[in-house]
Protein backbone atom coordinates (compact mmCIF):
# COMPACT_ATOMS: atom_id res chain seq x y z
CA UNK A 1 0.00 0.00 0.00
CA UNK A 2 1.00 3.75 -0.18
CA UNK A 3 1.92 6.17 2.24
CA UNK A 4 -0.98 8.79 2.81
CA UNK A 5 0.63 12.27 1.95
CA UNK A 6 1.46 14.65 4.62
CA UNK A 7 4.31 12.81 6.28
CA UNK A 8 2.67 10.76 8.82
CA UNK A 9 6.18 8.88 9.52
CA UNK A 10 7.41 11.84 10.41
CA UNK A 11 4.47 12.69 12.94
CA UNK A 12 4.78 9.81 14.14
CA UNK A 13 8.65 10.02 14.78
CA UNK A 14 7.39 13.48 16.49
CA UNK A 15 4.90 11.68 19.11
CA UNK A 16 7.63 8.42 19.48
CA UNK A 17 9.70 11.05 21.04
CA UNK A 18 7.26 12.39 23.24
CA UNK A 19 6.75 8.98 24.47
CA UNK A 20 9.28 8.97 27.17
CA UNK A 21 7.80 7.50 30.30
CA UNK A 22 5.13 5.02 31.16
CA UNK A 23 2.36 7.37 31.55
CA UNK A 24 3.11 9.40 28.49
CA UNK A 25 3.57 6.17 26.42
CA UNK A 26 -0.17 5.26 27.62
CA UNK A 27 -0.98 8.55 25.89
CA UNK A 28 0.84 8.61 22.66
CA UNK A 29 1.29 4.80 21.92
CA UNK A 30 -2.39 5.09 20.38
CA UNK A 31 -1.83 7.82 17.93
CA UNK A 32 1.81 6.37 17.23
CA UNK A 33 -0.30 3.27 16.04
CA UNK A 34 -2.64 5.30 13.78
CA UNK A 35 0.16 6.91 12.42
CA UNK A 36 2.14 4.15 11.57
CA UNK A 37 -0.99 2.26 10.25
CA UNK A 38 -1.14 5.37 7.41
CA UNK A 39 2.38 4.22 6.31
CA UNK A 40 2.21 0.39 4.98
CA UNK A 41 5.30 0.83 2.97
CA UNK A 42 7.20 1.34 6.08
CA UNK A 43 5.28 -1.12 7.89
CA UNK A 44 6.31 -3.62 5.36
CA UNK A 45 9.95 -2.94 5.34
CA UNK A 46 10.13 -3.02 8.81
CA UNK A 47 8.66 -6.15 9.65
CA UNK A 48 11.39 -8.00 7.10
CA UNK A 49 14.56 -8.15 8.14
CA UNK A 50 15.84 -5.91 5.72
CA UNK A 51 13.82 -2.66 6.81
CA UNK A 52 13.91 -2.93 10.62
CA UNK A 53 17.42 -0.97 10.54
CA UNK A 54 16.28 1.63 7.88
CA UNK A 55 13.24 2.17 10.11
CA UNK A 56 14.23 1.96 13.60
CA UNK A 57 12.27 3.94 15.22
CA UNK A 58 8.90 2.14 14.31
CA UNK A 59 10.39 -1.00 15.07
CA UNK A 60 11.39 -0.17 18.26
CA UNK A 61 7.44 1.04 18.43
CA UNK A 62 6.79 -2.71 17.31
CA UNK A 63 8.56 -4.57 19.85
CA UNK A 64 7.96 -2.29 22.49
CA UNK A 65 3.61 -2.73 22.04
CA UNK A 66 4.99 -6.54 21.64
CA UNK A 67 6.52 -6.44 25.32
CA UNK A 68 4.19 -4.28 26.56
CA UNK A 69 1.05 -6.22 26.34
CA UNK A 70 2.48 -8.63 28.74
CA UNK A 71 3.23 -6.30 31.34
CA UNK A 72 1.28 -4.65 33.86
CA UNK A 73 1.85 -1.16 33.32
CA UNK A 74 1.22 -0.53 29.08
CA UNK A 75 -0.92 -4.22 28.89
CA UNK A 76 -4.23 -2.23 28.22
CA UNK A 77 -2.44 0.55 26.35
CA UNK A 78 -0.54 -2.43 23.71
CA UNK A 79 -3.99 -4.32 23.59
CA UNK A 80 -6.10 -1.29 22.31
CA UNK A 81 -3.15 -0.41 19.75
CA UNK A 82 -3.04 -4.09 18.48
CA UNK A 83 -7.06 -4.12 18.35
CA UNK A 84 -6.70 -0.62 16.40
CA UNK A 85 -4.38 -3.01 14.05
CA UNK A 86 -6.58 -5.58 13.78
CA UNK A 87 -9.73 -3.58 12.87
CA UNK A 88 -6.86 -1.77 9.62
CA UNK A 89 -6.52 -5.46 8.73
CA UNK A 90 -10.07 -6.07 7.62
CA UNK A 91 -9.42 -3.46 5.41
CA UNK A 92 -7.00 -5.25 3.32
CA UNK A 93 -7.37 -7.68 0.88
CA UNK A 94 -6.35 -11.08 1.88
CA UNK A 95 -4.63 -10.98 -1.67
CA UNK A 96 -2.75 -8.28 -0.70
CA UNK A 97 0.69 -8.16 0.64
CA UNK A 98 0.47 -5.88 3.70
CA UNK A 99 2.40 -6.02 7.34
CA UNK A 100 -1.31 -5.35 8.83
CA UNK A 101 -2.32 -8.94 7.79
CA UNK A 102 0.63 -10.49 10.14
CA UNK A 103 0.16 -8.78 13.15
CA UNK A 104 -3.12 -10.12 14.00
CA UNK A 105 -2.15 -14.03 14.00
CA UNK A 106 0.62 -12.73 15.98
CA UNK A 107 -0.89 -11.25 18.85
CA UNK A 108 -4.55 -13.15 18.88
CA UNK A 109 -3.60 -15.33 21.67
CA UNK A 110 -2.29 -12.83 23.67
CA UNK A 111 -5.40 -10.27 22.92
CA UNK A 112 -7.67 -13.32 23.88
CA UNK A 113 -6.34 -13.97 26.95
CA UNK A 114 -6.71 -10.08 28.16
CA UNK A 115 -10.14 -9.51 26.47
CA UNK A 116 -11.63 -12.53 26.22
CA UNK A 117 -11.37 -14.05 29.88
CA UNK A 118 -15.17 -14.94 31.39
CA UNK A 119 -13.10 -14.37 34.61
CA UNK A 120 -11.35 -11.40 34.10
CA UNK A 121 -13.20 -9.22 31.37
CA UNK A 122 -11.00 -5.96 30.22
CA UNK A 123 -12.00 -3.17 32.00
CA UNK A 124 -11.57 0.66 31.72
CA UNK A 125 -9.86 2.97 33.82
CA UNK A 126 -13.36 3.19 35.53
CA UNK A 127 -13.45 -0.65 36.59
CA UNK A 128 -16.61 -0.71 34.10
CA UNK A 129 -15.97 -3.48 31.13
CA UNK A 130 -14.92 -1.99 28.29
CA UNK A 131 -17.51 -3.79 25.94
CA UNK A 132 -16.85 -1.64 22.94
CA UNK A 133 -13.45 -2.64 22.80
CA UNK A 134 -14.28 -6.55 23.00
CA UNK A 135 -16.64 -6.08 20.07
CA UNK A 136 -14.68 -4.34 17.79
CA UNK A 137 -11.91 -6.89 18.30
CA UNK A 138 -14.14 -9.69 18.15
CA UNK A 139 -15.84 -8.34 14.87
CA UNK A 140 -12.30 -7.83 13.42
CA UNK A 141 -10.93 -11.40 14.40
CA UNK A 142 -14.28 -12.28 12.91
CA UNK A 143 -13.38 -10.90 9.30
CA UNK A 144 -10.01 -12.13 9.30
CA UNK A 145 -10.08 -15.49 10.58
CA UNK A 146 -14.37 -16.56 10.03
CA UNK A 147 -13.72 -20.03 10.64
CA UNK A 148 -11.47 -20.08 13.64
CA UNK A 149 -13.41 -17.77 15.41
CA UNK A 150 -16.80 -19.20 15.11
CA UNK A 151 -15.78 -22.31 16.00
CA UNK A 152 -13.31 -20.79 19.11
CA UNK A 153 -14.53 -17.44 20.78
CA UNK A 154 -18.34 -17.48 18.98
CA UNK A 155 -18.80 -20.64 20.51
CA UNK A 156 -17.66 -19.30 23.97
CA UNK A 157 -19.64 -16.45 23.86
CA UNK A 158 -23.12 -18.44 23.03
CA UNK A 159 -22.70 -20.95 25.05
CA UNK A 160 -25.34 -21.67 28.16
CA UNK A 161 -22.58 -21.47 30.56
CA UNK A 162 -21.15 -17.98 29.43
CA UNK A 163 -21.77 -14.57 31.28
CA UNK A 164 -24.49 -12.15 30.60
CA UNK A 165 -21.34 -9.79 29.32
CA UNK A 166 -19.99 -12.30 26.98
CA UNK A 167 -23.51 -13.14 25.68
CA UNK A 168 -24.31 -9.10 24.92
CA UNK A 169 -20.56 -8.82 23.14
CA UNK A 170 -21.36 -11.07 21.03
CA UNK A 171 -25.43 -10.34 19.99
CA UNK A 172 -23.60 -6.68 19.65
CA UNK A 173 -20.55 -8.11 17.73
CA UNK A 174 -23.58 -9.87 15.13
CA UNK A 175 -25.71 -6.53 15.09
CA UNK A 176 -22.59 -4.62 14.58
CA UNK A 177 -21.67 -7.14 11.05
CA UNK A 178 -25.54 -7.34 10.34
CA UNK A 179 -25.43 -3.71 9.76
CA UNK A 180 -22.78 -3.21 8.25
CA UNK A 181 -23.94 -1.20 4.50
CA UNK A 182 -20.81 -1.67 2.46
CA UNK A 183 -19.16 -4.99 3.20
CA UNK A 184 -15.92 -5.19 1.62
CA UNK A 185 -15.36 -8.28 -0.69
CA UNK A 186 -13.17 -10.44 1.18
CA UNK A 187 -14.96 -10.05 4.37
CA UNK A 188 -17.02 -13.05 5.78
CA UNK A 189 -20.97 -12.33 6.62
CA UNK A 190 -23.54 -13.69 9.05
CA UNK A 191 -24.28 -16.58 6.56
CA UNK A 192 -20.44 -17.94 7.59
CA UNK A 193 -22.53 -18.61 11.36
CA UNK A 194 -25.66 -20.09 10.42
CA UNK A 195 -24.69 -23.65 10.30
CA UNK A 196 -22.94 -23.43 13.60
CA UNK A 197 -24.78 -21.18 15.35
CA UNK A 198 -28.59 -20.55 14.28
CA UNK A 199 -29.28 -22.86 16.62
CA UNK A 200 -27.77 -22.07 19.25
CA UNK A 201 -29.05 -18.09 19.51
CA UNK A 202 -32.38 -19.61 19.36
CA UNK A 203 -31.68 -21.39 23.05
CA UNK A 204 -30.13 -18.37 24.15
CA UNK A 205 -33.25 -16.29 22.82
CA UNK A 206 -35.38 -19.15 24.46
CA UNK A 207 -33.12 -19.29 27.70
CA UNK A 208 -33.63 -15.14 27.80
CA UNK A 209 -37.04 -15.24 27.07
CA UNK A 210 -37.71 -17.68 30.59
CA UNK A 211 -36.14 -14.92 32.82
CA UNK A 212 -38.40 -12.09 31.25
CA UNK A 213 -41.25 -14.01 31.91
CA UNK A 214 -40.75 -13.04 35.77
CA UNK A 215 -40.55 -9.19 34.90
CA UNK A 216 -43.56 -8.45 35.63
CA UNK A 217 -44.13 -10.22 38.43
CA UNK A 218 -40.32 -9.25 39.97
CA UNK A 219 -40.61 -5.41 39.03
CA UNK A 220 -42.48 -4.31 42.57
CA UNK A 221 -40.35 -6.39 44.58
CA UNK A 222 -39.26 -5.06 47.81
CA UNK A 223 -37.02 -7.59 49.41
CA UNK A 224 -33.10 -8.11 48.97
CA UNK A 225 -33.21 -11.27 47.05
CA UNK A 226 -36.08 -10.21 44.89
CA UNK A 227 -34.14 -7.23 43.78
CA UNK A 228 -31.18 -8.82 43.08
CA UNK A 229 -33.43 -11.03 40.56
CA UNK A 230 -34.83 -8.01 39.11
CA UNK A 231 -31.56 -6.65 37.79
CA UNK A 232 -30.65 -9.81 36.49
CA UNK A 233 -33.99 -9.79 34.68
CA UNK A 234 -33.21 -5.93 33.19
CA UNK A 235 -29.73 -7.12 32.08
CA UNK A 236 -31.19 -10.22 30.24
CA UNK A 237 -34.20 -8.20 28.75
CA UNK A 238 -31.55 -6.17 27.20
CA UNK A 239 -29.61 -8.48 25.67
CA UNK A 240 -33.08 -10.16 24.65
CA UNK A 241 -33.86 -6.69 22.96
CA UNK A 242 -30.41 -6.92 20.82
CA UNK A 243 -31.03 -10.39 19.99
CA UNK A 244 -34.62 -9.71 18.50
CA UNK A 245 -33.25 -6.95 16.53
CA UNK A 246 -30.44 -8.86 15.37
CA UNK A 247 -33.26 -11.20 14.03
CA UNK A 248 -35.06 -8.27 12.10
CA UNK A 249 -31.65 -7.27 10.80
CA UNK A 250 -31.05 -10.56 9.85
CA UNK A 251 -34.33 -13.28 9.45
CA UNK A 252 -32.06 -16.07 7.95
CA UNK A 253 -30.45 -16.35 10.82
CA UNK A 254 -33.31 -16.55 12.95
CA UNK A 255 -34.93 -18.96 10.79
CA UNK A 256 -32.32 -21.14 9.02
CA UNK A 257 -32.94 -25.07 9.50
CA UNK A 258 -29.88 -27.32 9.70
CA UNK A 259 -31.90 -30.56 9.82
CA UNK A 260 -35.68 -30.69 10.01
CA UNK A 261 -35.72 -31.43 13.37
CA UNK A 262 -34.89 -27.87 14.02
CA UNK A 263 -38.29 -26.57 12.63
CA UNK A 264 -39.39 -27.27 16.50
CA UNK A 265 -36.99 -24.18 17.69
CA UNK A 266 -38.38 -22.15 15.00
CA UNK A 267 -42.29 -22.90 16.28
CA UNK A 268 -40.78 -21.68 19.62
CA UNK A 269 -38.53 -18.67 18.47
CA UNK A 270 -42.02 -17.38 16.80
CA UNK A 271 -44.18 -18.06 19.73
CA UNK A 272 -41.92 -16.75 21.95
CA UNK A 273 -41.24 -13.53 19.51
CA UNK A 274 -45.38 -13.18 19.66
CA UNK A 275 -45.43 -13.49 23.91
CA UNK A 276 -42.36 -10.80 23.46
CA UNK A 277 -44.56 -8.36 21.68
CA UNK A 278 -47.57 -8.13 23.58
CA UNK A 279 -47.40 -9.90 26.91
CA UNK A 280 -44.82 -7.57 28.88
CA UNK A 281 -44.80 -4.54 30.10
CA UNK A 282 -41.54 -3.31 27.88
CA UNK A 283 -42.49 -1.23 25.42
CA UNK A 284 -38.78 -1.01 23.62
CA UNK A 285 -39.10 -5.45 23.40
CA UNK A 286 -42.55 -5.34 22.57
CA UNK A 287 -41.81 -2.92 19.33
CA UNK A 288 -38.74 -4.81 18.57
CA UNK A 289 -40.52 -8.37 18.39
CA UNK A 290 -43.60 -6.84 16.58
CA UNK A 291 -41.24 -5.59 13.67
CA UNK A 292 -39.30 -8.60 13.88
CA UNK A 293 -42.51 -10.86 14.09
CA UNK A 294 -43.76 -8.95 10.51
CA UNK A 295 -40.65 -9.39 8.76
CA UNK A 296 -40.95 -13.40 9.53
CA UNK A 297 -43.80 -13.24 8.31
CA UNK A 298 -42.88 -11.97 4.81
CA UNK A 299 -43.37 -14.99 2.33
CA UNK A 300 -39.82 -15.47 1.33
CA UNK A 301 -39.41 -15.43 5.21
CA UNK A 302 -41.91 -18.29 5.37
CA UNK A 303 -40.11 -19.80 2.91
CA UNK A 304 -37.34 -20.60 5.53
CA UNK A 305 -39.45 -21.74 8.06
CA UNK A 306 -41.94 -23.46 6.29
CA UNK A 307 -41.44 -27.54 6.60
CA UNK A 308 -44.21 -29.20 5.27
CA UNK A 309 -48.19 -27.92 5.35
CA UNK A 310 -48.62 -29.80 8.88
CA UNK A 311 -46.10 -27.91 10.58
CA UNK A 312 -46.67 -25.11 8.98
CA UNK A 313 -50.17 -24.64 9.94
CA UNK A 314 -49.53 -25.61 13.86
CA UNK A 315 -46.40 -23.22 13.73
CA UNK A 316 -48.80 -20.30 12.49
CA UNK A 317 -51.92 -21.58 14.25
CA UNK A 318 -50.01 -20.97 17.65
CA UNK A 319 -49.12 -17.64 16.96
CA UNK A 320 -51.90 -16.58 16.09
CA UNK A 321 -53.95 -17.95 19.52
CA UNK A 322 -51.35 -16.22 21.04
CA UNK A 323 -51.85 -12.73 19.77
CA UNK A 324 -55.68 -13.43 19.69
CA UNK A 325 -55.68 -14.69 23.50
CA UNK A 326 -54.84 -11.23 25.08
CA UNK A 327 -57.79 -9.91 23.28
CA UNK A 328 -60.10 -12.57 24.78
CA UNK A 329 -58.37 -13.28 28.09
CA UNK A 330 -56.86 -9.85 29.33
CA UNK A 331 -60.03 -7.61 30.45
CA UNK A 332 -57.52 -5.26 31.95
CA UNK A 333 -55.35 -3.99 29.16
CA UNK A 334 -55.94 -0.20 27.54
CA UNK A 335 -57.74 0.06 24.41
CA UNK A 336 -54.72 1.02 22.64
CA UNK A 337 -52.87 -2.14 23.72
CA UNK A 338 -55.38 -4.53 22.34
CA UNK A 339 -55.78 -2.21 19.01
CA UNK A 340 -52.36 -2.82 18.23
CA UNK A 341 -52.40 -6.47 19.00
CA UNK A 342 -55.22 -6.68 16.53
CA UNK A 343 -53.39 -4.61 14.17
CA UNK A 344 -50.45 -7.24 14.23
CA UNK A 345 -52.62 -10.17 14.09
CA UNK A 346 -54.17 -8.80 10.69
CA UNK A 347 -50.64 -7.71 9.49
CA UNK A 348 -49.88 -11.67 10.13
CA UNK A 349 -52.85 -12.93 8.66
CA UNK A 350 -52.39 -10.97 5.47
CA UNK A 351 -48.96 -12.02 5.33
CA UNK A 352 -49.85 -15.62 5.85
CA UNK A 353 -52.43 -15.41 3.01
CA UNK A 354 -50.14 -14.08 0.77
CA UNK A 355 -47.94 -17.20 1.40
CA UNK A 356 -50.85 -19.62 0.86
CA UNK A 357 -52.20 -17.56 -2.29
CA UNK A 358 -48.33 -18.13 -3.39
CA UNK A 359 -48.25 -21.85 -2.12
CA UNK A 360 -50.93 -23.85 -3.23
CA UNK A 361 -49.84 -26.90 -1.88
CA UNK A 362 -50.68 -25.73 1.33
CA UNK A 363 -54.50 -25.49 1.04
CA UNK A 364 -55.56 -29.36 0.79
CA UNK A 365 -53.56 -30.49 4.13
CA UNK A 366 -55.36 -27.92 5.69
CA UNK A 367 -58.74 -28.86 4.69
CA UNK A 368 -58.16 -32.68 5.10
Amino acid sequence: GQRLGGNPDAVFDIFEGWASNTAKKASFWPVCTMLLILCPDIMLQVVSADGSKQHGTKAKFLEGLRKGIKSSKLGDTSVRCYVDFCKAATFVAKSDISALRYIPPAVDVDLNERLFNQQQPFKRSDGSPDESLMVECLKSFFYLSPRKIVNSLFTECVASSSTPLFKRVMVDTLLQIANESKTLEWNPTLADIYSTHASNLRQMFEEFLVSVRDYNQMKSATDKKGKIQFEKIVVDINILIKLVTLYKCDPALALYLKEEKQSEEVRRLLTGMSDCSIFFDIPELSQAATETLLVMHKVENIERWYNGADDFWSTTSSVNLILASIVIERSDLDPKTVAQSLSLLENILTLRNQFINIRTDVVPTAAS
